[in-house]
């Protein structure tokens, strides 16, 4: 017996959303965008002290200040533009093929097991295959791993009373 039974069509901007929200709270990424800030922010030092030329005072200060804008701005705007950049390879990626997550489905949440079909696969899961739930502005994410969810929108659920129920049989669940 159904508990909870969604139909909806995942769309290419519920894929989007949910991998830049992976992005976003990926403790791994997060980490990678730290190193890549420290990094580009004091290469440009790096290069300037190493091609130091101490009879040209003048062109040193003016270098250093020009390098120091460019480390000033990596590192205030690399996480920025880390986003940008996995957005429009996403939106690449999705537009040069066929992608068979997006799509109609039906996604049946009984008392034992997770039902999910699509037109190319009906898979039946336990809820101990869910190694996490977090929530974003539009969505909730059953992770299966760390970067492979479940997505399921706010728009299949129609009162606000819905999605909270919805989410607090998900967290009793989880937690037996």
């Amino acid at each position: 017996m159904d508990v909870f039974k969604f139909t909806f069509e995942l769309t290419q901007q519920d894929y989007l959303d949910f991998n830049m929200f992976w992005v976003k709270t990926s403790k791994y990424v997060q980490k990678q965008i730290r190193t890549f800030r420290i990094l580009f922010a004091l290469l440009p030092f790096l290069v300037l002290f190493l091609s130091l030329d101490t009879d040209r005072m003048d062109v040193f200060i003016i270098t250093l200040v020009f390098f120091s804008i460019i480390s000033i701005l990596l590192f205030v705007y690399l996480p920025a533009l880390h986003r940008a950049f996995t957005l429009m390879g996403l939106k690449r990626m999705l537009a040069g093929q066929r992608n068979n997550n997006l799509g109609e489905r039906t996604v049946r949440f009984e008392e034992n097991r997770i039902l999910h079909k699509t037109a190319y696969e009906d898979i039946s899961m336990s809820y101990e295959k869910i190694i996490d739930l977090q929530q974003s502005d539009g969505a909730v994410y059953l992770f299966t791993a760390p970067a492979i969810a479940l997505i399921i929108p706010f728009r299949v659920f129609s009162t606000e009373e819905e999605r909270q129920s919805f989410i607090d049989f998900l967290k009793l669940k989880l937690r037996s």
